[in-house]
């Protein structure tokens, strides 16, 4: 990657991550897929493989970031869910990032509304992970054939893999979006 050199980040919620980031994790060393990582953490938590590899998947955002000058909203997408329909009426996005980030937004009412945003855990990390390094991109779309109310979710999968995902595990992703929509909007 290089070295890290001073500077402004594109975003004040930029700022807020990498301050989470610094005072959460003691300090590491790491290759991972995204880079080799030098990280001056000050907490005390020990980060897994995989937060090492969050960490290093944000440092390679914030570069793309800073070289642009801009961000981008599909930068980094690891997976985007929709759903629509439904006797309840569900309009429901979820995307999530390889930075680990998730944001869950309702679009019932015409306009989108911000549910909430977190990190995904180092277990959800993990599982993000296997499946981006293992599958290809995808696109799936799912309905239950109702004529009235019919209900239909929608993933869009960012994959780097070389293994195309089966119907088991398309339904598998989507199953893990579902459930962290499910948490995040609770």
């Amino acid at each position: 990657m290089g070295r890290m050199m001073p500077g402004r980040l594109i975003a004040p919620e930029r700022e807020q991550e990498l301050r989470t980031f610094l005072e959460t994790y003691a300090p590491f060393q790491a290759d991972t897929p995204a880079g080799t990582i030098t990280f001056a953490g000050t907490g005390t938590t020990e980060a897994t493989l995989a937060e090492q590899r969050m960490i290093a998947e944000w440092a390679r955002l914030m570069r793309l970031e800073a070289e642009s000058g801009r961000s981008g909203a599909s930068w980094g997408l690891a997976f985007a869910w929709h759903r629509q329909g439904g006797i309840a009426g569900f309009c429901d996005d979820l995307t999530v990032y390889v930075t680990g980030l998730v944001y869950a937004t309702s679009c019932k009412n015409q306009s989108p509304t911000a549910l909430g945003q977190r990190f995904l855990t180092a277990e959800e990390l993990a599982q993000l992970y296997m499946w981006g390094d293992t599958y290809k991109q995808f696109e799936m779309e799912q309905s239950d054939g109702a004529v009235a109310d019919a209900m239909t979710t929608t993933l869009i999968f960012s994959g780097v893999g070389e293994q195309t995902a089966d119907a088991a595990t398309q339904q598998a992703i989507s199953d893990f979006a579902a459930s962290l929509f499910a948490d995040m909007a609770g």
